[in-house]
């Protein structure tokens, strides 16, 4: 009955594997290779020796933020368009994204956690400030807005770290 069946030799069976498996750790060493820096970069955070500037970007404008001296920062993955800031003492936490041709009232709701009281609106050298609480009380959120471009923020901070977010924010700059 079995006289049609062909028997692999055991050595060409070991072969395919190991054939098989040098392909598989190619494949992952060449992932690893291109996706490990982002990977890394999105997971660990980077911390500033001095003042540096980071570069958020979308599809058609560009925005600037100064780091300052002694912050951490996380780049997400894959999005150039957002960084994650946190103070030295890490009671600060600010997150920001640029949002290219969005309104900065849409910017903001997207970027916001829950929703959020009424927007104030100051102007600035920089553009048109907005911010709010949000409802539950527990952050501050709002938006730098230049033309149609907007760099929204989310800050999960006490109330007497008002003034180093403002010099956060003073430090932005939208390239339309």
């Amino acid at each position: 009955e079995n006289a049609h069946v062909r028997r692999i030799p055991r050595r060409s069976r070991v072969v395919v594997s190991f054939v098989v498996s040098g392909i598989f750790v190619v494949a992952v060493a060449a992932a690893g290779w291109m996706w490990g820096p982002s990977v890394y970069r999105a997971l660990v955070p980077q911390f500033a020796a001095t003042q540096l500037t980071l570069t958020l970007e979308d599809d058609t404008t560009t925005a600037t933020v100064e780091v300052p001296q002694g912050w951490s920062y996380r780049l997400p993955f894959n999005d150039p368009a957002g960084v994650d800031l946190t103070s030295p003492d890490g009671e600060l936490e600010v997150g920001l994204r640029l949002h290219a041709q969005t309104d900065a009232e849409t910017a903001i709701a997207e970027s916001a956690p829950g929703g959020f009281g009424v927007l104030n609106v100051e102007q600035s050298t920089n553009g048109e400030l907005l911010h709010a609480q949000t409802t539950d009380g527990a952050a501050v959120v709002g938006g730098l807005a230049v033309g149609p471009h907007t760099v929204s923020f989310v800050s999960s901070s006490a109330p007497e770290y008002g003034a180093e977010l403002a010099r956060l924010l003073a430090g932005m700059r939208i390239e339309p």
